[in-house]
């Protein structure tokens, strides 16, 4: 399997999922064969590499792996080290260690994951898995790892570092000046470019990706969310509507104000189908109680 971004950021969520605690000397507890142990203890370098593992790059945990080897480690794996200077220099999926002390993974632009300690602020001692809440497992906003420049940080940058498709180039981006709304009626609605245009791809022999960023979701509190798409193919003559497939990206919960925000990436293939016909992109926000809106898209193209 070859690692790509988006499967760290799933990685992040099957782990976040399995609610685990923090504990150094239980670290690994959370972790086997490539899943997630739901109530069991981890810290910050072993859930990083658990992501990056999980994300499909071939990283080595075995014998003792912390932040101090951290660096090398990502390095043997593939991923490139860059000194840290400011946040504005790190990407979606990159590491940001501080050798010796802490790592974190970049999930999205405003949202960092790691393990910084457990339901007593220390390192050790506590309960195993998360204690309501107490612990400090979990996202966290990003901040200056280098601490004003007084330690080293490094940012670790996966191969897959082109907006988080291997060998995707960027064909189009489009920022709408008011959103898409995707309604809370479980019915599938055409993705537009703008208030008028269906986004459409023509169909050929190379393979278009679709990245959405800047999904807002409203709705009640608690409402889960699953994100879906499906893409069909429409062909000139008008004699036929082919469903090329439906897949479910993600899974969105509604906090208690209402809202849930963040950045949502789907790799699936939606191109390289039947000559002739322009492929088309439906989403659905699966849910009746939560509608989802769209700021951003990009279209990749694989080269």
């Amino acid at each position: 399997m070859a690692g790509t971004i988006a499967q760290m950021q799933a990685a992040v969520r099957t782990i976040n999922s399995a609610q685990p605690g923090y504990d150094q000397d239980q670290r690994w507890t959370f972790y086997d064969k490539g899943d997630a142990i739901p109530n069991k203890e981890c810290d910050c370098s072993s859930v990083c590499g658990a992501i990056i593992q999980m994300g499909g790059y071939p990283i080595d945990l075995s014998g003792t792996f912390y932040t101090g080897n951290f660096n090398e480690k990502a390095v043997a794996a593939g991923f490139t080290k860059i000194r840290f200077n400011s946040v504005s220099d790190v990407q979606v999926g990159d590491c940001i260690n501080a050798p010796g002390a802490h790592v974190e993974f970049a999930y999205s632009d405003s949202q960092w994951y790691s393990a910084r300690n457990d339901e007593k602020g220390g390192s050790t001692g506590g309960k195993a898995g998360d204690q309501g809440g107490q612990e400090n497992v979990g996202y966290g906003d990003p901040y200056d790892m280098s601490k004003g420049g007084s330690r080293d940080a490094y940012i670790l940058r996966p191969p897959d570092s082109n907006g988080g498709i291997i060998g995707m180039t960027t064909v189009e981006k489009f920022t709408r000046t008011r959103p898409q709304t995707v309604p809370a009626d479980s019915a599938w609605h055409e993705l537009r470019v703008d208030d008028e245009d269906t986004l459409s791809i023509v169909a050929g022999p190379q393979a278009v990706y679709l990245v959405l960023t800047a999904v807002c979701v409203e709705g009640e509190p608690g409402s889960a969310v699953r994100l879906c798409y499906q893409s069909v193919d429409d062909y000139a003559d008008d004699t036929a509507t082919r469903l090329v497939g439906t897949y479910a990206v993600t899974d969105l919960v509604v906090g208690e104000d209402g809202t849930v925000c963040g950045e949502v990436m789907w790799t699936n293939d939606l191109g390289g189908g039947t000559e002739g016909a322009t492929r088309k992109v439906r989403l659905n926000a699966c849910c009746d109680t939560a509608q989802v809106s769209i700021e951003t898209l990009d279209v990749r193209l694989l080269t």
